[in-house]
């Protein structure tokens, strides 16, 4: 005859013991917390319910409160960039003679340079510029007619020349 396997008990000990000492004291007071208030409302409901809803009314002011202290401060509003741009004449548009190109910086521009190149190769040498000044285009410049054949690059930098704060370029065509 086989052997009979003895039939071992549940084992709920082993999940008691997991629990800490702390968290078994505090499960014991919340169910005598409970029985107590389940009592007294037993007794007096109207009561008991007004002293609950103080309680956590309380609580949610002191917690209203708190978030309200540990709230951050409202981010300080960004402020509009100026970029590098040419503004006029339109980029591509056709041009003859001397013209001005309207351009805009950044107000934190110190250092600017431009830059003409005519596509028949003549290249005007990078010049320094008062920052936001116009940029005068002369006939002898770009000389070579045709579609895009006039190349004009702005650039702004900080005062030390660190930082680079954009360019813009535009192309032209002469008549």
């Amino acid at each position: 005859m086989p052997k009979r396997e003895s039939k071992r008990p549940l084992q709920f000990n082993n999940a008691w013991r997991k629990i800490s000492p702390e968290m078994r004291v505090a499960g014991f007071v919340i169910i005598i917390l409970g029985v107590l208030l389940a009592y007294d409302f037993i007794l007096s409901p109207e009561e008991t319910a007004d002293k609950v809803s103080r309680t956590t009314g309380n609580i949610v002011a002191e917690v209203k409160e708190k978030v309200a202290e540990k709230r951050e401060p409202e981010p300080e509003p960004v402020k509009q960039v100026t970029e590098v741009r040419i503004l006029s004449p339109p980029k591509g548009s056709t041009q003859s003679g001397d013209f001005t190109v309207k351009v805009q910086v950044p107000s934190g521009s110190a250092l600017c340079y431009y830059q003409i190149k005519d596509s028949g190769s003549t290249t005007w040498d990078r010049r320094t510029r008062s920052c936001g000044q116009d940029v005068v285009v002369k006939e002898v410049f770009c000389k070579s007619g045709g579609v895009n054949t006039c190349y004009v690059y702005y650039a702004a930098s900080s005062s030390d020349g660190s930082a680079f704060l954009g360019s813009d370029e535009a192309y032209y065509s002469i008549e």
